[in-house]
């Protein structure tokens, strides 16, 4: 068990994204206690191996290096075939370890992607080819050993082989309830509202098992709006029963959305329709958490703008599209902090 830890297209300078992957590495570090090596690369590519070694404990710390120089490699796993696929290369090949894995590199200069399907083992990797600018992240068919990715906010996409590296998300909703008012969590019961809540939640536990002084209890409190039978009341009071919060859940009524419609286009400055339609609930809802005397509340707001989740994204003739749409939707939500 080895751990494996890539950054690829990072806008970070290479003394930062030293000290990122570094830092990520030392959180999955109990998966390879041997030896941990990084290399730092142009175009913001970082690649860290922390070793458990099985073969070659002398000479085969990672990341693999080709002999030019172009290709990264980094290692969680075994190959059993190695010594078969040896034979089978082509080209001669000058090894410099004998690690089981350093085979993947002449493999792939002479199969190209198509050496994955030539493995036999349990493994997962990623592969950087600096001559190409093409990186490749792969495990077994299996995954017998884990790899999971995610994206940094410069857009950058991190490889590791356990969620502990890919914190970014959590930290930020932590970061985030620093508060010393009562506050609580606006609860839809959809993906991205039941994540944060989860966070709070569970840190707000933490917080108060350490002995932290907080007014209210360890109970995060979350809230919900909709009309009578909305399928977001029910959703949401499920949620909030898995997490244990202390939940709010408010009714409103046509007339009475009709009646905000003057004081949510006043805050808004805005007759957009679709704005207004989706503000005017969180209009009536904030009214009520302010009458409790809540003056901070977390959401997860802003998630479909920014990964395309809305169901009409999937109809974008083409990437460029989708971006420029998601980068429309966030600079129209910015209207919806004026509430």
């Amino acid at each position: 068990m080895c751990g494996i830890v890539a950054i690829y297209a990072s806008m970070l300078n290479n003394d930062d994204l030293r000290k990122a992957i570094l830092d990520a590495g030392k959180k999955i570090r109990h998966r390879g206690p041997d030896w941990n090596g990084v290399r730092i690369l142009p175009k913001g590519i970082a690649i860290e191996h922390e070793r458990l070694a099985i073969i070659d404990p002398e000479s085969g710390a990672q990341p693999l290096i080709s002999n030019d120089g172009t290709i990264t490699l980094a290692v969680n796993g075994e190959v059993y075939n190695y010594k078969e696929l040896m034979a089978t290369l082509q080209t001669p090949y000058t090894f410099k370890t004998k690690s089981d894995c350093e085979v993947i590199i002449p493999l792939y200069k002479q199969h190209g992607t198509a050496f994955l399907r030539h493995l036999r083992g349990m493994f997962s990797f990623v592969l950087y080819d600096s001559a190409k600018d093409v990186l490749i992240a792969a495990r077994d068919h299996m995954g017998i050993t884990p790899l999971y990715y995610g994206y940094g906010a410069d857009g950058s996409v991190w490889f590791a082989s356990e969620m502990k590296a890919l914190e970014a998300f959590e930290t930020a909703v932590t970061k985030r309830m620093m508060s010393d008012v009562p506050w609580g969590v606006l609860l839809s019961g959809g993906l991205d509202s039941s994540l944060v809540a989860s966070i709070a939640s569970r840190h707000q536990k933490k917080l108060f098992a350490a002995g932290a002084d907080t007014e209210w209890s360890p109970r995060l409190h979350s809230f919900t709006i909709g009309l009578d039978n909305s399928p977001d009341l029910a959703a949401a009071k499920e949620v909030a029963k898995s997490l244990g919060t202390i939940h709010h859940s408010y009714t409103y009524t046509i007339q009475e959305g009709i009646d905000a419609v003057s004081d949510v286009i006043y805050h808004l400055e805005t007759y957009d329709v679709t704005t207004i339609r989706a503000s005017t609930p969180m209009f009536l809802m904030s009214r009520k958490i302010k009458a409790m005397g809540i003056k901070m509340v977390l959401s997860g707001e802003g998630a479909d703008e920014v990964f395309g989740g809305y169901l009409y994204f999937h109809k974008a003739p083409h990437a460029q599209a989708l971006h420029d749409e998601t980068v429309n939707k966030l600079k129209a939500l910015t209207q919806l902090q004026m509430i």
